[in-house]
């Protein structure tokens, strides 16, 4: 009769993995165009000769979409970590070196930006949450806020990623 609701929340995955993915290519494209400009180490020097990679195009997207899956960038195969953090320094189907690319402080950014946005903004529309007793409301909104951090968390890890494979920045850029 109605739609079921694990397709609704496949199309607006979908439909959010889109939109990321291509603003994620329309970073990735204006930081190749600003790149000569930028004093940092050649993109074609020795570090890349000989090697079959670098021929290789590599899609921004593909590779958001790789580590939102938390799947190895540069097969899709392999687990991208080896724990709920810690990246898998290399690939156990493919080989590829994981341990290069470093997400620091910018996926824990993201999250709080993420579940700022997406969880406490639509909660500030509900009346319960100020007009329900402090004793219930606190708990509550924090477990649902804590929830929601650790839930995305190694996602948006995996997607960060993925997205400096498809950059091809290393450690030291």
């Amino acid at each position: 009769m109605g739609h079921r609701g694990g397709s609704q929340e496949k199309d607006l995955v979908d439909l959010l993995c889109d939109r990321a993915s291509l603003i994620m290519h329309a970073i990735v494209i204006e930081c190749r165009l600003l790149a000569p400009y930028i004093p940092h180490a050649p993109r074609t020097d020795a570090r890349f000769e000989g090697s079959s990679d670098m021929d290789a195009k590599r899609s921004a997207s593909e590779g958001f979409k790789r580590g939102l899956r938390r799947r190895c960038p540069n097969c899709g195969e392999g687990a991208l970590f080896q724990g709920y953090l810690k990246v898998q320094s290399t690939c156990e189907a493919c080989g590829h070196d994981n341990g290069t690319y470093r997400a620091d402080d910018g996926p824990a950014y993201l999250t709080i930006v993420l579940v700022g946005h997406l969880v406490v903004a639509p909660l500030l529309c509900f009346p319960f949450i100020w007009q329900a007793p402090l004793a219930f409301v606190l708990p509550f909104t924090l477990s649902l806020v804590t929830a929601a951090t650790l839930a995305l968390l190694p996602v948006v890890k995996g997607a960060f990623i993925g997205v400096q494979w498809s950059a091809r920045a290393t450690a030291t850029q």
